[in-house]
């Protein structure tokens, strides 16, 4: 469920999204003393959906990403564009939470005036 927290959360992060790093673990290695190269394993950003990670992959395997950044135009989100981070498979349950979100913040500030024009 989309929440006015996760929506303001988007808002904020102003369009960066953070790019999460998974490294390779060497056993026997103290982290303390270790001045070599870690070796990286993936890349990832967490789908804001579903909270999984969407591995970004480059070069020719970036056609079989399962997901990427996306932008919610302003005609949905009202207040201004956003950039999110999906799976393809959570896109359009995104999208449909985000339109259910906004109607019910349209139909609360409807009530809110309505009650204030009664007094």
């Amino acid at each position: 469920m989309i929440t006015k927290k996760k929506v303001n959360a988007w808002f904020d992060r102003k369009n960066k999204i953070e790019i999460q790093t998974t490294y390779k673990e060497e056993p026997n290695k103290n982290s303390w003393n270790n001045k070599s190269q870690k070796e990286v394993l993936n890349k990832h950003w967490i789908c804001d959906y579903c909270g999984m990670a969407v591995l970004i992959k480059e070069g020719k395997d970036k056609e079989k990403q399962d997901g990427g950044e996306f932008w919610l135009p302003v005609t949905i989100m009202k207040k201004g564009a956003v950039k999110v981070v999906a799976h393809h498979r959570c896109l359009n349950k995104l999208i449909a939470e985000v339109e259910e979100y906004i109607e019910e913040e349209r139909k609360r500030n409807e009530s809110k005036l309505k009650e204030k024009e009664r007094v």
